[in-house]
């Protein structure tokens, strides 16, 4: 199944910090627990305008980022890139190794055929298995050095083995493993959700170990289904970071708020964000 999100809202708020983080803290290993494909081609699609589209056309304090570098290069062939082949163009053979986890064997497979375009093939190694269980296994191996992108369909969900991303992400904390998590919510009942066990490794942890960064559309429950966006808004929670990544990411969140709050869609609609 093609990841149908790709280039909208919920993929500015994840790509742009995790670029900016992966290129300060250059990790040893790369970890991607939901790889979907490397490449996707950009259609006519009002959530791709107000995504990409709009982050590209007014980005002008973030033109030297990552994101816009390499987005807008794809941009041109009508192309966005998929979390693994972002990370690929980033870091390339600065990287060790690249982890890929999908369930889909197929985008897999693609995103090898993309690191071997990249002369990465031979550091990168694929899993095709549910990632919950697969990077429990890799867990232990992993230190301080490397860097987990969580991007979970379901955050509190467990599978067959009683593994869910949230306790995952807290046991990557415990091991100083630097780590992004990126959450997205439709429901406002799914917002506090994440929010209060958020607070919880927070407190657990501290503020300067773990910081979350959410933006929201403001009245998203009350929006038609027409005129949503992808999602009601979605947020990243980072940890183990160096200052200058969380200085960064702060300064990105504060240019995100600023393009994105007040955006005319369709037919002088207005997106605004809290």
């Amino acid at each position: 199944m093609v990841y149908p999100h790709f280039g909208r809202i919920g993929d500015v708020w994840k790509h742009l910090p995790l670029g900016e983080i992966i290129k300060i803290e250059k990790p040893r290993i790369f970890v991607e627990t939901n790889s979907a494909y490397p490449q996707y081609k950009v259609i006519d699609d009002w959530r791709v305008d107000y995504g990409i589209k709009w982050f590209l056309k007014n980005a002008s304090e973030m033109t030297n980022t990552e994101y816009f570098r390499i987005e807008s290069a794809a941009l041109k062939e009508s192309k966005y890139l998929g979390s693994p082949a972002f990370a690929m163009s980033i870091l390339g053979k600065v990287c060790q190794e690249y982890h890929l986890f999908d369930i889909e064997n197929d985008a897999l497979v693609e995103n090898k055929i993309f690191a071997e375009h990249l002369s990465l093939i031979d550091k990168t190694i694929t899993h095709n298995t549910d990632s919950r269980t697969g990077l429990f296994e890799i867990l232990p191996e992993l230190t301080d050095n490397d860097f987990i992108h969580f991007d979970p369909y379901m955050l509190f969900d467990t599978n067959n083995e009683g593994y869910c991303y949230a306790d995952l992400f807290k046991q990557s904390v415990e091991k100083n493993i630097k780590s992004l998590l990126w959450y997205g919510f439709g429901l406002y009942q799914q917002k506090l959700k994440i929010n209060r066990w958020a607070e919880e490794i927070i407190l657990s942890f501290g503020e300067d170990k773990i910081k979350l960064y959410e933006i929201e559309i403001a009245d998203f429950e009350k929006l038609p289904l027409s005129l949503n966006p992808g999602v009601g808004g979605c947020g990243i929670i980072i940890a183990n970071l160096s200052p200058l990544s969380y200085s960064t990411i702060e300064k990105l969140f504060e240019y995100i708020l600023q393009i994105y709050s007040d955006v005319e869609v369709i037919d002088g609609y207005h997106l605004k964000m809290n």
